[in-house]
């Protein structure tokens, strides 16, 4: 038998998910918005700006899967993220974001379940 799932965030009278989610249980998630930075000077070395670039979110996420249906994603593969992570924190004009996988690891620890965690990195897509 299964568990019926219990929605804290529903509307008024809906107490529960209508239907099975798919994908991850997440148990963690980090995303950390990173640049690099060189610093403009003038003539005698004092330091009059900076120009910031390669801006990019690093992100990491643990979570379990049912065994059945493993995680199928590969090291490079571009990871789409359902609960779309937001490029508000990338300079201005990036509308969306490619994630890349850097690392991935899965263990079984528990019968039917597989736990998985992912290093990726979202780069800003520009139009």
């Amino acid at each position: 038998m299964s568990a019926t799932l219990v929605s804290l965030l529903g509307t008024v009278g809906v107490h529960g998910i209508a239907a099975d989610e798919t994908g991850m249980v997440i148990e963690s998630f980090d995303a950390t918005t990173k640049k690099q930075s060189n610093f403009l000077k003038n003539r005698v070395g004092n330091r009059i700006g900076r120009a910031d670039y390669d801006h990019s979110i690093e992100i990491s996420f643990k979570g379990a899967i049912t065994a059945t249906s493993p995680f199928a994603q590969k090291v490079s593969a571009e990871l789409t993220l359902t609960n779309t992570l937001s490029v508000a924190h990338l300079p201005s004009g990036a509308g969306t974001g490619k994630t890349y996988i850097d690392e991935i690891q899965s263990t079984r620890g528990r019968e039917d379940w597989q736990n998985v965690s992912v290093q990726a990195e979202m780069l800003p897509c520009f139009p």
